[in-house]
């Protein structure tokens, strides 16, 4: 007999949060929101368009760690934020009541940081080895006043930096309105040479964000 196993996404068929975007907003105020939209906008465009090849779609939750952890978030503080902001999808842990009386393997991949992934999973009944998330030990990474300091500076640039946008049939960086490719230039700078020189830029080094390949 052939031993089943149940393979779920987390953000989406479990929880119905945008992980980064609530922790941004909570933590980089007043500019957390707008500083999202643009690092994301910027993800797709080094995913798509650029074509970066050391870079993959997803990589957005990587780059906003530094900004996260120079506000002071700590592994605890992310996990106490996602115990209580956590919306799970309706039915959700009556769903996985019954699922867990079939007896098979739930594993459950998430894009998000796993003190969050690691709440989803606790209301859900299954354990953090059954998990493939991304892995961040925040606690690691300390900054000196002047490093975070400068960090905040950085995300103030990015949220005030025009809005990136660019229209369907672009392609290349070439098809970009000005005012794009001028706030592209200043996340070129910030996240690729000034981020990179700091201590806090390790954290690029040494994190892996989960993405689709690997959750496939």
């Amino acid at each position: 007999m052939h031993q089943f196993q149940l393979h779920t996404a987390c953000e989406g068929p479990l929880a119905l949060n945008t992980i980064t975007l609530e922790l941004c907003r909570q933590f980089l105020p007043p500019d957390g929101a707008a500083f999202f939209t643009q690092v994301s906008r910027y993800d797709d465009y080094l995913a798509d368009i650029a074509q970066k090849p050391d870079h993959q779609a997803g990589d957005a939750s990587k780059l906003i760690l530094p900004f996260l952890r120079s506000a002071g978030l700590t592994n605890d503080r992310m996990a106490e934020f996602s115990r209580q902001h956590l919306r799970l999808m309706p039915r959700a842990e009556e769903a996985y009541r019954f699922l867990h009386t079939l007896n098979f393997s739930i594993f459950a991949f998430s894009a998000g940081y796993r003190p969050f992934a690691q709440e989803v999973a606790a209301r859900l009944g299954f354990g953090p080895e059954r998990l493939r998330c991304t892995e961040i030990d925040l606690d690691r990474y300390e900054l000196s006043d002047a490093e975070a300091g400068e960090v905040h500076r950085f995300l103030g640039e990015i949220a005030t930096a025009p809005a990136l946008a660019w229209p369907p049939e672009a392609k290349t960086p070439a098809d970009l309105a000005p005012e794009a490719q001028e706030a592209l230039g200043l996340m070129d700078r910030i996240f690729g040479e000034k981020i990179p020189s700091l201590d806090i830029g390790r954290i690029y080094r040494e994190v892996n964000a989960m993405r689709g390949p690997e959750k496939a």
